[in-house]
């Protein structure tokens, strides 16, 4: 008998709904179905009875209710048990930290360095799944001496409600770092018309259904390509890559998954011609983020990102977390170079102010300070020289400034 049936057992008893149980479990109602089916098989009795759009319990489901949750909490011991056991094997942190990772987060790209890095250094390490809006009221209903971190994922579509965001982490006493950006693409399917393209407009995405994942990629697709080309929403990465390879529609998945992700037949990634971008931050209060066990999980993430660091899908964020030194020296005749590159990719003059210090590795931060404006508008103007010189990070523009001529 698996558990994980037990507790969708349980889940579907508390909510009353396989759809809101579903939802909870991140997983999709026919799943879920499929495994009270399966447990029901097992235990030879129907669990529940449908009335009125309410699923209550027989009285075999009743009578087994507290027997399942009794199983779960002995399981639930077994698992709490072993950390304390390994750590004191392995040296580690024998005190839990807690996470609050944006859905973006839980591709395998980023979630499989991620708990590598927390694991690798605390023995009790959770993981909660939320949109943004969950990982900063998660920070804020924290208590002051728990070591919680929040992994947020900023979409340059949402500029004004991220700087809102921010802001309201840094009115509480939390601060945040960026840490890595890249941008968006199409996964298609092998077989749609959209995969032998070498970038796809707006009109070429419009052309199919869009297959969301739910949370703030929902409202960044209904931004930029309107509610009605949204044909399904969900949370389950698998299902929704299965509709695309079928041929249902397309998706958008972040670009850094072609560095750990391996292509699963019958799907395709295609670049858009005009992409969003995305930057993901790391927040937590200012003691959590210097503390010198939280510097052995980034000195860990940085390990990992460092092998990455000429590849073309994600670009780290020179910083305190990265803690890389991102300022190289120009070539000679840096001035002409950059006028020559100004007038050919048309940049306006804010632009053009923005280029040289951004060519220096300069952080988005600092050019704010120096600029007096703030840190997203210095992102938006970013972002114009990125498409305009056709790159997507601050990297590449200083790669393409040092070989600009040569």
């Amino acid at each position: 008998m698996q558990t994980n049936c037990l507790r969708h057992f349980v889940e579907v008893a508390e909510k009353g709904s396989i759809s809101a149980a579903a939802a909870s479990a991140f997983m999709t109602p026919q799943g879920l179905s499929r495994s009270l089916s399966s447990l029901e098989t097992e235990l030879g009795c129907s669990l529940f009875s449908k009335h009125q759009g309410r699923m209550l319990l027989t009285v075999f489901g009743e009578a087994l209710l507290p027997e399942a949750k009794a199983i779960l909490r002995h399981e639930q011991a077994m698992v709490d048990l072993v950390p304390s056991i390994r750590s004191a094997e392995e040296g580690r942190v024998s005190s839990g930290a807690s996470l609050y990772l944006n859905n973006a987060a839980f591709d395998a790209a980023l979630f499989d360095p991620i708990t590598q890095s927390f694991d690798g250094v605390f023995s009790q390490a959770r993981y909660f799944q939320c949109d943004n809006k969950g990982v900063v009221d998660a920070l804020l209903g924290a208590d002051d001496d728990a070591v919680v971190l929040g992994m947020l994922v900023l979409f340059s579509t949402h500029a004004e409600e991220n700087e809102e965001m921010l802001g309201r982490l840094v009115s509480e006493g939390f601060t945040y770092q960026s840490y890595l950006e890249s941008y968006d693409e199409v996964m298609v399917s092998s077989r749609s018309h959209l995969a032998g393209k070498t970038a796809l407009t707006r009109s070429d995405i419009l052309s199919e259904p869009i297959i969301s994942s739910d949370g703030d990629i929902r409202a960044v697709c209904e931004r930029l390509f309107g509610e009605g080309a949204i044909s399904m929403v969900t949370s389950d990465s698998s299902f929704r890559f299965k509709m695309v390879a079928s041929g249902k529609g397309i998706t958008f998945v972040p670009a850094f998954r072609r560095i750990a992700a391996e292509t699963k037949e019958g799907l395709v990634t295609v670049p858009m011609k005009n992409p969003y971008y995305l930057e993901v931050v790391f927040a937590g209060r200012a003691a959590v983020l210097a503390d010198p066990v939280v510097r052995r999980v980034f000195a860990q993430l940085n390990v990992y990102y460092s092998q990455f660091a000429d590849s073309p899908y994600l670009s780290l964020v020179s910083g305190p977390i990265t803690q890389q030194n991102m300022l190289a020296d120009l070539p000679p005749a840096m001035e002409e170079r950059l006028a020559v590159i100004i007038r050919e990719a048309g940049l306006t003059s804010r632009e053009g102010e923005i280029l040289p210090d951004l060519a220096r590795g300069m952080t988005v931060r600092d050019l704010a300070d120096k600029l007096c404006v703030s840190p997203f508008t210095v992102k938006s103007h970013a972002h114009g020289i990125y498409k305009k010189l056709h790159v997507h990070s601050q990297k590449e523009v200083m790669a393409f400034v040092s070989c600009h001529g040569r």
